[in-house]
């Protein structure tokens, strides 16, 4: 069964019109089951492919896990989730992108003034819009895929990407993860991209707002000595030495001091 087609099919009103799956068309109870429906089609329309061929390869592997496991028109959201799980444990394989991409029928409810609202089941929520994506974080994940894809290809366009991120991470947040995280990838990318730039400017936006990031010491400093690694495995002792000095100064736990004299030793021979 083909899932990422499901959710193109069209159903008739009643009255000769034809409505998509999710126009909320039907008022049921809170509770009632939500039925898979596929990959989000919007979702799959902003996802960087090269060509044809290879959005034909993701298509089916999607669709063989999903036979793998059971899923079908009928699988609930949490049936869903559950035999993603399964799959995972018993493949030893990470399918999270897959747990976001996907949609579930959605009904009108009505609420207790009488008005319509959406029924969010298994915390998904129907994506149709750009700003969908930046609300949900769904857009984070999407910027990702694309920009691994792209660099895989040599393709040096990732403002798009870009902006999903920038956007997204403009919300306010409770804690910074995604925000340290995104600005590193995004340095790390440009600098693959040979633009020094941009490169420099992530860099030293990190430098300028870690200290008001709302999140652990550890994960920070950890985060500045895989820098200061990237930055030893180019011999450029200088500036891995700045960002071992930035972990320990935040993390004094970091166990790196021992680099850290090493490397003034050799800054200070040269």
């Amino acid at each position: 069964m083909k899932w990422f087609l499901s959710f193109f099919k069209q159903t008739s009103n009643g009255n000769g019109e034809k409505k998509k799956l999710n126009e909320y068309s039907i008022n049921i109870k809170l509770y009632s089951t939500s039925n898979f429906k596929g990959i989000n089609t919007y979702v799959l329309s902003q996802l960087f492919f090269i060509n044809q061929a290879e959005k034909s390869d993701f298509l089916d592997n999607f669709n063989r896990i999903m036979d793998s496991c059971g899923i079908n028109e009928h699988t609930s959201s949490k049936e869903f989730h559950e035999a993603i799980s399964s799959y995972e444990l018993r493949e030893n394989v990470w399918l999270q992108f897959y747990r976001l991409i996907v949609d579930f029928d959605f009904f009108n409810v009505t609420d207790k003034k009488g008005e319509i609202s959406k029924v969010i089941q298994g915390n998904i929520k129907i994506v149709d819009s750009f700003d969908d994506l930046i609300k949900s974080n769904l857009g984070l994940h999407i910027a990702d895929f694309n920009i691994k894809n792209k660099l895989k290809h040599k393709i040096f366009d990732i403002e798009f990407e870009e902006k999903l991120i920038l956007d997204t991470l403009k919300k306010e947040m409770e804690y910074d993860y995604e925000r340290l995280d995104n600005y590193i990838f995004l340095a790390l990318s440009y600098d693959e991209l040979g633009n020094s730039i941009k490169f420099d400017y992530y860099l030293k936006k990190i430098e300028s707002e870690y200290r008001s990031y709302k999140m652990a010491e550890s994960v920070i400093g950890n985060k500045f000595k895989e820098m200061g690694e990237f930055f030893l495995v180019r011999n450029d002792n200088k500036n891995a030495l700045k960002w071992l000095e930035l972990g320990v100064e935040i993390y004094p736990k970091l166990g790196v001091k021992r680099k850290i004299i090493e490397l003034k030793t050799k800054l200070n021979n040269e």
